[in-house]
């Protein structure tokens, strides 16, 4: 029986086919339960889904952030209807009826099958910058105990792959940083190391998982593991290893590091959340009140050489702070382009100078609510340009921020630029003023690599070249 359009209950802008094929979907799979309780073709319809979730994938990796309605709602609905059928999945097992039936050939296939369609979600919900569903976390644990009680080692790589990705912090790379991460767990995931039934935790750097609940994996190093019986633990060391060991294959000793924009900085930083997840070290305040917010560093270069008139800052509301950053909300109206890894300055009064952060993480829960987290790097800055040599010959000069010193984080002057500027240790730094100043810096350390800019300490060169 095939479904017409009025039996499909979308919105009239979302009538893309996309959108309806994944309606038509879950269609099929509400009326499993009918005729006798024979599932049907279980098997297909999850194929289907996972095929159709490619070209979404790949759509929303270059979609500006946050998502119009039409996208976001193509994003929910296959991360639910992947869900949906994946739930199904596990009650083929848990219910004992015939894979063969459903279209598997066997309950390994139906085990492999409903995580990767989970683990496939995941993904598209990380790009959406949407959370898991309700119940996502439980199916798929449910899936893990029925792999590890029958040995099927293919699932259980599967769910290393979904772990994996959500002890990153995937909301806190870009979408173009994202299509690389999943790339990378899906050729590396099987490296993970899981130990079920321990009763101490294994180390530092593993996280613990409850299966009875319908959360995700937690670091130790964040929270003591609970002391119930139902934990698992997962470590991502040997992930962390082969980043590291692929990072080395790709740089030569004594070369440069490569740009923030690179694939050897994000190696970088997957090779520090695996290796050992960060703490949080500071306590977050609740907090409401209104602040201005400028997005993007060419952005606040203009503001800050222009004035407001030009440049005129959007409204946002602080949601919680602490003394090294904030968590800022905009529930209406233009955000603007934003991403993980871009720099934002704001400040919460007309007289007040500007702060300048870099966006640690991305949420948006519906169409228009847009959260971001907020590190904070400056109290001020000044606008400048800096221009490094490449090779013999000179590169342009691009627009950047020189940072003052900050208590606790960092001793010397920082220059916050974009990706990609960093090529040398020596570099030119111009600002235009009320007269010119000229100085040839000389670079301290590489403090900061994302997809948008790269902060770096350094010093005036006191015998300039």
């Amino acid at each position: 029986m095939t479904e017409s359009p009025e039996s499909i209950e979308v919105s009239e802008e979302a009538y893309d086919p996309r959108l309806r094929e994944f309606a038509r979907l879950r269609a099929r799979m509400d009326r499993f339960d009918e005729a006798g309780g024979r599932v049907g073709d279980l098997a297909g319809i999850g194929r289907r889904m996972i095929e159709l979730a490619i070209p979404l994938r790949d759509t929303l990796a270059v979609e500006l952030l946050p998502l119009n309605q039409q996208r976001f709602g193509e994003a929910r609905e296959a991360v639910d209807g992947a869900l949906a059928c994946a739930r199904w999945h596990l009650r083929v097992l848990q219910e004992m009826r015939s894979p063969y039936l459903c279209g598997f050939r066997g309950s390994g296939e139906v085990l492999a099958s409903g995580l990767a369609l989970l683990a496939d979600g995941f993904e598209l919900a990380c790009l959406a910058r949407i959370s898991a569903p309700n119940d996502f976390w439980l199916t798929a644990h449910g899936l893990y105990l029925r792999a590890a009680a029958e040995s099927c080692a293919p699932a259980a790589i599967v769910y290393k792959r979904l772990l994996a990705l959500a002890t990153i912090q995937p909301e806190s790379f870009s979408s173009a940083e994202l299509l690389e991460v999943f790339a990378i767990a899906r050729g590396s995931a099987g490296l993970g190391e899981l130990l079920d039934g321990e009763r101490e935790p294994p180390g530092q750097g593993w996280f613990w998982v409850d299966v009875a609940q319908d959360c995700p994996p937690v670091a130790i190093v964040r929270r003591a593991p609970p002391p119930v019986d139902d934990l698992v633990y997962f470590s991502a060391a040997a992930l962390a290893r082969a980043a590291s060991d692929r990072l080395a294959r790709d740089e030569v000793d004594g070369e440069v590091p490569p740009s923030g924009g690179s694939q050897a900085g994000l190696l970088r930083r997957l090779r520090e959340r695996w290796a050992m997840p960060p703490r949080r070290a500071q306590p977050r305040r609740r907090s409401e009140y209104e602040i201005q917010v400028c997005a993007g560093l060419e952005e606040i270069w203009r503001l800050l050489m222009r004035g407001e008139e030009r440049s005129p800052p959007r409204r946002w509301t602080v949601q919680n702070e602490s003394p090294g950053g904030f968590s800022i909300m905009q529930i209406s109206g233009d955000c603007g382009e934003l991403a993980a890894g871009m720099a934002i300055a704001l400040r919460r009064e007309h007289s007040a100078g500007w702060a300048v952060c870099v966006v640690r993480w991305i949420r948006s829960e519906q169409p228009g609510q847009v959260e971001l987290g907020l590190q904070l790097v400056s109290q001020a800055a000044i606008p400048v340009r800096v221009a490094f040599r490449s090779g013999n010959s000179a590169r342009l000069p691009v627009v950047a921020l020189v940072l003052p010193p900050l208590t606790g984080v960092r001793r010397h002057q920082a220059v916050l630029a974009p990706a990609g500027t960093y090529s040398a240790r020596r570099f030119m730094l111009v600002h235009d003023g009320d007269r010119l100043y000229v100085a040839q810096g000389r670079l301290l350390s590489l403090d900061m690599q994302t997809d948008a800019i790269e902060l770096f300490q350094f010093e005036v060169d006191p015998y300039p070249i």
